[in-house]
C-alpha cells in the first residue's frame, strides 16, 4: 500500500486565506477577516502539524485529508521527526506566552489537549483540564501514534467562567 500524499493546504502566514489581505493579528480561532468578512478558520494540517488558515472551502479538503491520515497513517522520517518534535515545542510555549496574556488582563485560562484520534492515552487526557503549569508536553508519554506516525495532538483553552 503506498503512503497517501497530503498538500500543503491553507496558509502558514498572516494572510486572510479568501481575499489575500494582511491580517494585523494572526487568528487563534475561527472569526470573520476584517476586510472581506469571509470567515477565516485556523486548523491543524496532517502533512506537518503547522497551524493553518484556510476559506470555508479549504475546511473541507483538510478534512478529507484527515479522514485519509487517520484511515492509512502517514510514516515519518528521522528529519521530519525532529521537526515535528520542534512544532510540538513551539506550539506549546505560544499556548503559555498566549495563557499568561490572558492571565494578565484578568481571564483566568487553563488548558485541555484535544486528542489524537486511534491512541487511547490521549484520549484519557483530554478528560483533564490543566492549570498552565501542569501542563503536560506532547507528544504525552506512551503516545500510540508517536513516532511513527506522529502526535496530532494540540492544545485548546478553556476559560474559568468565575
Amino acid at each position: 500500500m503506498s503512503v497517501p500524499k497530503f498538500s500543503e493546504i491553507g496558509r502558514v502566514d498572516n494572510v486572510c486565506p479568501t481575499c489575500r489581505s494582511n491580517l494585523e493579528r494572526r487568528p487563534d480561532r475561527k472569526q470573520p477577516c476584517p476586510r472581506c468578512g469571509n470567515l477565516i478558520f485556523v486548523r491543524t494540517r496532517p502533512l506537518d502539524r503547522k497551524r493553518v488558515l484556510l476559506s470555508a472551502a479549504d475546511v473541507e479538503k483538510l478534512e478529507i485529508e484527515w479522514k485519509v491520515f487517520h484511515e492509512f497513517g502517514s510514516p515519518i522520517s528521522p528529519e521530519q521527526l525532529s521537526v515535528h518534535v520542534a512544532e510540538l515545542g513551539k506550539h506549546r510555549r505560544q499556548f503559555l506566552l498566549e495563557c499568561s496574556e490572558a492571565w494578565k488582563v484578568g481571564v483566568k485560562v487553563r488548558a485541555q489537549i484535544i486528542p489524537t484520534q486511534g491512541c487511547a492515552v490521549s484520549v484519557d487526557q483530554a478528560k483533564k483540564i490543566y492549570w498552565p503549569a501542569e501542563l503536560p508536553n506532547l507528544p504525552l508519554e506512551g503516545c500510540e501514534r508517536f513516532p511513527e506516525r506522529g502526535c496530532a495532538c494540540c492544545y485548546v483553552p478553556v476559560v474559568d467562567a468565575t
